[in-house]
């Protein structure tokens, strides 16, 4: 098993730390993991975000997503009785606003979901890809080594069941 963690950072509405990890497994251990089914076990993470996706933090403010498209959208009705007498720019702002308010709203949310996990299968980490982020530098140390019991926790598991259990011979 071949483990490799890299940082990364992300600037959005706030920095965003992340722990990426990538786990390459011997032919062997996937053959293992296969064979006894060991790609349905789970580990658990506690400390940071598991897979965050970076659209569920975006410089619009939470006010703004949450009221911003019912808002715009009022006032795409209203300037569309009023402003048609002058321009119909007004109406096209508001239906504009209100449409791309809702957009960043839907993907903001749809980040969030996917960020509710907290446990990975062990299937879901041969040969992909996962990170742990955090909004604080400080966790980066607690994330990595969280990452590395839960690899050795793996590692043991796949060792504990290929080894051919012994005999024991006692008496009574």
């Amino acid at each position: 098993m071949k483990v490799n963690i890299t940082h990364s950072t992300e600037k959005r509405s706030r920095t965003l730390y992340y722990v990426n990890c990538r786990v390459d497994f011997s032919e062997e251990e996937k053959a293992v993991i296969r064979a006894r089914t060991l790609g349905d076990h789970t580990v658990a993470f506690e400390t940071g975000w598991l897979n965050m996706s970076p659209d569920a933090f975006t410089a619009i403010p939470t006010f703004l997503l949450d009221k911003g498209p019912r808002l715009f959208g009022v006032l795409a009705v209203v300037t569309f009785f009023v402003a048609p007498l002058i321009t119909p720019f007004p109406f096209l702002i508001c239906l504009g606003a209100s449409g791309y308010l809702w957009y960043s709203r839907r993907k903001a949310l749809k980040g969030l979901e996917a960020t509710e996990r907290t446990e990975l299968k062990i299937k879901d980490i041969v040969d992909k890809p996962f990170n742990l982020s955090s909004a604080s530098s400080a966790a980066i140390p607690p994330m990595e080594q969280e990452i590395a019991d839960n690899l050795t926790y793996v590692k043991n598991l796949i060792t504990a069941t290929t080894e051919a259990p012994t005999e024991k011979v006692f008496e009574l």
